[in-house]
């Protein structure tokens, strides 16, 4: 029989040691900026080159407009 034994760390003294070191308040605050943080983007597909594009799955990108300027 395999038994796999319950190998997760006790939550509680980690939180009494962080409070003990940093004291009830600042970790109350440190903690409540963290949730309110907002999350980073992810990049934006639109700078990706069409090989990457479409080894994830995404249509290829029409070549750009030629520029007038170059057409002299």
């Amino acid at each position: 029989m395999n038994a796999y034994p319950n190998a997760k760390p006790a939550l509680a003294p980690i939180l009494q040691e962080l409070i003990a070191s940093h004291g009830r308040g600042r970790l109350a605050l440190l903690l409540l900026l963290s949730l309110l943080k907002p999350q980073p983007r992810p990049p934006d597909a639109r700078d990706l080159p069409n090989s990457i594009r479409r080894d994830i799955g995404l249509p290829d990108l029409p070549a750009p407009a030629p520029n007038w300027q170059q057409m002299r």
